[in-house]
């Protein structure tokens, strides 16, 4: 992406820096003496503007965007906080800066701000994981939307895990999932095992049989509950679990097939696509994965209807 934008720069990494930082601005203020702050403002303040200038180097020759940004306000404020309280100022502007330049409010509006960004990107980071639709942007189909099923799923200890069904029906033409498959550089990379549908997701297809869409939020309850424990050393019948930069599950898929010497195969749903082989790296979803294995047999939920069945990888549990 070549300019800035909301959705590039709100990611959790920029909003954790951002809210600790304001944070440490404003314990700084409050526990500074006065002796201090009058010896020492100009100097806060020249530091201020020189992060300010660094901050916008940065962003203009490094790259360094959204991070670059949250320091260049937080300087800013630091710097403009410095002028307030210089006498010069109070003097000839202590109407209008008078409450601007007490201290003990900047320091209320850097914690409240601080601890606001901060309650809000734990907020973020508990979200649930968007569902992948097959890429309505890349391939012109309307998103997904789903709603519950009314059906209820178990896991081994009891938790239970919503179920959801296709509210609006949409299935993607087979154009626009060649179109999608090429636009994400997959065409040749893949072989087809099933066409696509809207009866589940990648999740579903694992853990319910291909019956019902399942959020990505509920996995890693999926997981503890029902014994996986991450492996190195990946078997055919064993998982695959995706997740994106900030940890939240992006995929699930199934191994396939393990070569002899060590290559993997795996086979997932992609959406309201079709279902893929293909080695864990060759997929839309995410650049970090973890091999997971369960001695309970299979991977289905409890309290699925009759007939259930757990997925099948399409060249058996055999090493190839």
């Amino acid at each position: 992406m070549n300019g800035l934008s909301i959705s590039t720069l709100l990611t959790g990494e920029v909003i954790l820096l951002g809210s600790l930082s304001a944070v440490l601005l404003g314990l700084s203020l409050l526990l500074a003496g006065r002796r201090w702050r009058e010896r020492n403002g100009r100097k806060a303040g020249l530091i201020a503007l020189a992060g300010l200038v660094v901050a916008a180097l940065s962003t203009g020759l490094l790259g360094l965007r959204g991070e670059a940004l949250v320091l260049s306000c937080l300087a800013t404020l630091w710097g403009l906080g410095c002028l307030l309280r210089s006498a010069a100022w109070r003097t000839c502007l202590r109407c209008v800066t008078g409450a601007l330049g007490n201290h003990h409010l900047q320091a209320v509006v850097l914690l409240l701000a601080g601890f606001g960004a901060l309650a809000g990107w734990l907020a973020w980071q508990e979200r649930d994981t968007p569902y992948w639709d097959g890429g309505p942007g890349a391939t012109g189909e309307t998103p997904t939307v789903l709603k519950p099923s009314g059906v209820e799923a178990k896991t081994d200890h009891g938790q239970v895990i919503p179920l959801m069904v296709v509210e609006n029906p949409n299935q993607i033409t087979a154009e626009g999932e060649e179109r999608y498959l090429k636009n994400v550089q997959m065409t040749h990379k893949l072989i087809r095992t099933g066409p696509g549908s809207l009866e589940s997701n990648c999740h579903g297809w694992v853990f319910t049989g291909g019956r019902y869409w399942v959020k990505g939020s509920e996995v890693p309850r999926i997981l503890e509950d029902n014994g996986y424990q991450s492996v190195t050393n990946p078997l055919p019948g064993d998982i695959v679990i995706y997740r994106d930069p900030t940890g939240q599950v992006a995929h699930t898929a199934q191994v396939t097939a393990v070569s002899v010497g060590g290559t993997v195969l795996l086979e997932s749903k992609w959406g309201k696509l079709g279902r893929f082989i293909h080695p864990p790296e060759h997929q839309p979803y995410a650049s970090e994965w973890q091999f997971y294995r369960s001695p309970r047999g299979n991977h289905l939920l409890h309290g699925l209807p009759d007939g259930a069945t757990p997925p099948v990888p399409a060249t058996g549990r055999g090493a190839i």
